[in-house]
C-alpha cells in the first residue's frame, strides 16, 4: 500500500440499529501523518471497494456520527462511506 500501512482486527456482525462491526483496521496515512480507524460495516464496504488499493484510497478521517439519526461516516481520499443506522446498509460514494 503506497502512502500508508494498516493492522486489521476481527469482530462480530453488523445489525440494523446497532453497530457491532465485522472487523476493523487502523490505517496509517503518511500524507497527513495520522492513523485512522475503519470499522464494522464501513470496514466491510471499504474492503469491498478494494481497500486502500481501491478507488477510495486511504482514509482521511476516523469514523464519526454524521447526523441526528446516528448514521456513521468515514472519509477517504477518493470519497466516503456512510452506514445507515435505520437500515444497516452502507453507501459508498466516490468523489
Amino acid at each position: 500500500m503506497a502512502g500508508g500501512s494498516y493492522n486489521s482486527f476481527t469482530g462480530t456482525s453488523c445489525t440494523v440499529g446497532e453497530y457491532l462491526g465485522t472487523g476493523s483496521a487502523i490505517v496509517y496515512n503518511t500524507a497527513p501523518g495520522v492513523a485512522f480507524n475503519v470499522q464494522g460495516c464501513i470496514y466491510q464496504a471499504f474492503l469491498g471497494a478494494g481497500g486502500a488499493s481501491g478507488s477510495l484510497g486511504l482514509p482521511t478521517s476516523s469514523e464519526f456520527t454524521n447526523d441526528s439519526a446516528g448514521d456513521r461516516q468515514s472519509d477517504f481520499e477518493g470519497g466516503y462511506i456512510i452506514w445507515n443506522r435505520a437500515t444497516g446498509q452502507t453507501t459508498v460514494t466516490h468523489t
